[in-house]
């Protein structure tokens, strides 16, 4: 394939179906988990052109959202269109909002748990971040209580 091959030649290269019904991005994923291409030098979202190109325009403010759930999934008839709110409310009534332990979570309850009692203990945020696979602020919102409120300390 061209590098300025047109959009949909790069949308049907890059794509495969799998075996739950969603056409599943192939190609560059962002550091958000979602596939995109270039177009005329700019970045762009493949779910969101997909949906602008087989559906419908995008009111401005608004996100493109998965039935499926699954956020390399291009499926056109997988998208729909909604308000943050939308999204988020999508988020929890399907129990994917990040309260706790989730499928993307990178620490588990008892990571939390000892993050905050080796704190009390005099580690640094430094130092933890180097034990655990989240960064340091990541640690220090943690220990602020800004992240993982509903735990607490041990």
């Amino acid at each position: 394939m061209k590098k300025n091959s047109p959009p949909i030649e790069k949308y049907i290269f890059k794509t495969k179906r799998d075996k739950s019904g969603c056409l599943v991005w192939t190609g560059y994923v962002s550091n958000s988990g979602y596939g995109s291409f270039m177009i005329n030098g700019k970045n762009v979202m493949v779910h969101r052109w997909a949906f602008e190109n087989f559906i419908a325009p995008i009111k401005p403010q608004n996100d493109i959202c998965h039935k499926c759930d699954n956020r390399l999934c291009v499926e056109p008839s997988h998208l729909f269109q909604g308000t943050r709110l939308d999204n988020m409310k999508d988020c929890v009534r399907k129990n994917r909002h990040a309260h706790g332990e989730t499928t993307y979570s990178k620490l588990t309850e008892q990571d939390v748990l000892e993050i905050k009692y080796l704190s009390k203990n005099g580690w640094g945020s430094r130092i933890m971040s180097a034990f655990y696979p989240v960064s340091e602020r990541h640690i220090r919102s943690i220990l602020q209580g800004k992240r993982w409120r509903h735990l607490n300390a041990a």
